[in-house]
């Protein structure tokens, strides 16, 4: 199966324009990113109602969760196991929107560190329209 970039560098762009770091990132970087993000999306989520080869049937949401996805592996932590949990202190505020998926998190400035895993925000996207490692539960005999 060969894996095709799911958006270009300017949506890749467009989507992450709060990141000055991303924006920073030199185009073939950034090319590989998103390379990397699609292969991530390819072979952990199963989207039964996108043919991948047609742009069209490919929902703006899922776009934004490839350049998110992206600009995690910019950061290192999109191939982490799932397991893996960063270190960040308690939410504060958390604001959703669910007409184009929008989520705002606001982590106190102080206090104690927590751990959560860094893309599940991200896999909140995807799991509207595919299924994946994040939707499974997984019981042990």
């Amino acid at each position: 199966m060969s894996i095709s970039p799911i958006i270009s560098v300017a949506e890749a762009d467009t989507y992450n324009v709060l990141s000055a770091d991303w924006l920073n990132t030199p185009e073939p970087n950034k090319e590989a990113h998103i390379y990397n993000a699609s292969l991530y999306i390819h072979t952990t989520w199963t989207c039964s109602d996108i043919d991948w080869s047609d742009p069209l049937t490919i929902d703006d949401d899922v776009k934004r969760a490839c350049a998110y996805y992206a600009d995690a592996d910019r950061l290192g932590v999109l191939f982490d196991p799932i397991e893996k949990t960063e270190a960040h202190r308690a939410m504060t505020m958390e604001k959703k929107k669910l007409g184009s998926m929008e989520k705002t998190i606001q982590w106190a400035q102080g206090g104690a560190l927590t751990s959560g895993n860094p893309l599940q925000s991200i896999d909140a996207i995807m799991s509207l329209y595919c299924t994946g490692l994040s939707s499974m539960s997984l019981l042990r005999n």
